[in-house]
């Protein structure tokens, strides 16, 4: 690695031996700028709120970047999860279809099936984003056999490929018996499961294209015309939420996963089992309140901030400084890191300025950020014990 010295020679300084540091950064300044959110949108900190009591039987709040869970509700006990099922249709779709302009012909197996629709007849002909559109707007079971057939030739083979990428993410605690969402013995997720995977449906653009969105007009063949609007009312309320999909049936009551940037992080947040859509609306909004609330604008490293030490090979340390202040938006709880690329001793004494290496910061996985770290200066001997 080459270094800029004081007079703009890029020549390496002698006898550098490069290394890789991690270290435990404890004892961090913290600054906390309070502001109000409102209906209308989510921005700044907020103030640390209370363990919230939520009325769904299970519940999960993750960090969509980090993947780390803030707040969990028997985040593992298997429930029904009704039409969020079609979350884990999509993405196979979305896999399985390059050419979502494609026309598929509705089968006759798509007709009358239970659960809301978008009265397509057998024979019909549509493109698969309409299907999308339909499937994840309008949750229409219709438009999730109609896409199982066209990827898998039937139903159940789709529902193979359901439960074989469930096991491939690690969902433990889901099974898929449909497409839809259909209530059946063997239908069920996790709220863990459930957060885990719209965090990963919410990577693909998209399917975030799809489920943004909370009306749709549908067209088909041969002059079909259908608006349809999205169950979501989180998603209609906010405009801070993005999504995701909503699930309704007498054994699952009332489902939802959702996505929204609140305060200063982005949230994956879903519910199993919420008595009525109302206070499912809640208790999201004070999840999301509650998971912000666990994270502060802070000074990671101010400019100036001792680093790290580095051996002189003649003997004493060389004291290695931060060039410019880092903040970074950190989980409370978390731990922060540091990587220090740095020489592992200095032959003589670095002129004082003079960068010698970067320092890269992280906290839950997530890169905070780098600075340039500097030489310092010799650090100053201690004094001598004491006789």
């Amino acid at each position: 690695m080459n270094v800029t010295r004081p007079d703009g020679d890029r020549r390496p300084l002698p006898r550098h031996r490069w290394l890789l540091r991690s270290a435990l950064i404890v004892g961090l300044a913290a600054g906390l700028v309070v502001v109000t959110l409102l209906a209308g949108g989510a921005t700044g900190a907020v103030h640390r709120s209370s363990r919230p009591a939520v009325q769904a039987s299970s519940a999960v709040v993750m960090d969509q970047l980090t993947g780390v869970i803030v707040y969990a509700k028997n985040p593992d006990r298997r429930l029904p999860m009704a039409s969020c099922t079609k979350i884990m249709t999509a993405l196979i779709v979305l896999d399985r279809i390059s050419d979502r302009t494609r026309y598929i012909t509705v089968p006759a197996a798509a007709v009358g099936a239970p659960g809301a629709t978008i009265g397509l007849h057998a024979g019909d002909r549509i493109t698969v984003n309409t299907l999308l559109a339909g499937l994840l707007t309008r949750s229409a079971t219709d438009c999730a056999i109609t896409l199982a057939t066209a990827v898998a030739g039937n139903e159940r083979a789709f529902v193979v490929l359901m439960n074989r990428r469930a096991d491939g993410l690690g969902l433990a605690n889901t099974r898929y018996a449909n497409a839809s969402g259909i209530a059946a013995a063997r239908h069920y997720t996790s709220a863990r499961d459930l957060a885990d995977l719209s965090r990963i449906a919410m990577r693909r653009i998209a399917f975030r294209d799809l489920v943004r969105p909370t009306r749709a007009t549908l067209r088909w063949q041969p002059g079909h015309v259908l608006l349809v609007e999205s169950h979501n009312v989180l998603n209609r309320l906010y405009d801070w939420v993005d999504g995701i999909k909503t699930g309704s049936s007498e054994l699952a009551w009332r489902c939802l996963a959702s996505s929204g940037e609140y305060g200063q992080r982005r949230f994956i947040v879903t519910t199993l089992r919420e008595p009525t859509r109302g206070q499912e609306t809640t208790d999201h909004v004070l999840l999301y309140h509650y998971g912000a609330s666990l994270y502060t604008e802070r000074i990671v490293v101010a400019a100036g901030a001792e680093v790290t030490r580095v051996p002189l090979d003649g003997g004493g340390e060389v004291v290695l400084a931060a060039a410019k202040t880092l903040r970074a938006v950190v989980r409370d709880a978390a731990s922060v890191k540091v990587r220090l690329r740095v020489p592992a001793s200095f032959a003589s004494l670095p002129a004082t300025g003079s960068i010698v290496g970067t320092a890269t910061y992280w906290a839950d996985g997530e890169r905070l950020g780098a600075v340039q770290v500097l030489a310092a200066g010799q650090a100053s001997p201690s004094a001598s014990p004491q006789p």
